[in-house]
């Protein structure tokens, strides 16, 4: 008879197979690929880890839910293919560029000494200058998840999320009941640890083609 086990349970066996795939990417030898992989799954680790230690917090469970099936999906993307690769590398020079531009015109605003933050702006764009990456946006994840046949679960959580984080009525109002329900937190629980045997999975794949 199979036993099924409670999704806390599945979601540790989960992380432990992710902390022992990082352990052993980092007795791989050095590419740009295994570095990139390593911090994907120490992402996935660290969401995996919170769900884990704060599975009631309808507000946390929403966003580890998402965060989960998101870095799933882009794990799944730069494997498949060199050139998402280098697409996800790129996205670090955009990403850092929008924070930095962020943070520069809340330094201006306040009356805040913006010369460091400008020197680090300057630095980054001499360093892409000087490598072999071009500035990219993010990943559209709904179209990822629609190439890889998880748009239904990506859109509903996505939907889901957007009430449960965002300081919309419902959350507001209802908190309580919400929190105090656990299938709520449980159902969406129950999706992440549906992803995190997903990344199991890609684990396994990249083993085979990358790391034999």
């Amino acid at each position: 008879m199979k036993i099924k086990l409670p999704i806390s349970d599945n979601l540790k066996i989960s992380l432990k197979e992710i902390d022992k795939f990082i352990g052993d990417a980092n007795s791989q030898e050095s590419s740009v690929f295994r570095n990139a992989i390593i911090n994907l799954m120490s992402e996935a680790y660290r969401e995996i880890d919170k769900l884990i230690s704060m599975p009631t917090d309808i507000t946390f469970v929403s966003i580890s839910t998402r965060n989960i099936i998101e870095t799933y999906l882009i794990s799944r993307h730069v494997f498949t293919d060199e050139k998402w690769l280098n697409h996800w590398i790129g996205q670090l020079h955009k990403d850092a560029i929008d924070v930095q531009n962020g943070f520069l015109e809340l330094m201006k605003k306040h009356n805040k000494d913006p010369s460091e933050l400008e020197a680090i702006q300057q630095f980054s764009v001499e360093t892409l200058e000087q490598s072999d990456y071009e500035s990219k946006s993010g990943f559209n994840m709904r179209e990822l998840a629609e190439r890889y046949g998880h748009e239904e679960d990506y859109l509903s959580v996505h939907k889901l999320c957007s009430k449960l984080i965002h300081p919309t009525s419902m959350k507001v109002n209802a908190y309580d009941s919400l929190t105090a329900n656990e299938n709520y937190s449980d159902t969406l629980s129950y999706v992440a640890s549906y992803f995190a045997r997903q990344m199991e999975e890609l684990i396994d794949e990249i083993r085979a083609e990358k790391f034999a």
